[in-house]
């Protein structure tokens, strides 16, 4: 903005009456946060359930490789929403 105002008309001014960086920050910092806290909880339920640590890896990382894959073959495929 600072270089877009050399080029304002005289007498124009701009103020910025809001700032959201820092609450878009905080909030992507919490749902990081809550993702790990709930990819560790879905483990220990698993495990608690299967009781067994090979039968619970197999789903735990089959989950997040289908999603990656999911998101890969939209890009691959030009979706407009992942660009």
């Amino acid at each position: 903005m600072e270089e877009l105002k050399k080029r304002f008309p005289p007498g124009v001014d701009y103020a910025v009456p809001y700032e959201t960086t820092t609450f878009v920050r905080v909030s992507i910092k919490e749902v990081v946060k809550t993702l790990f806290e709930a990819v560790a909880l879905v483990f220990l339920i698993v495990l608690l359930f299967l009781k067994r640590l090979r039968a619970t890896l197999i789903p735990c990382l089959a989950v997040p490789v289908s999603i990656i894959g999911t998101f890969a073959g939209m890009y691959a495929c030009g979706s407009p929403s992942i660009r």
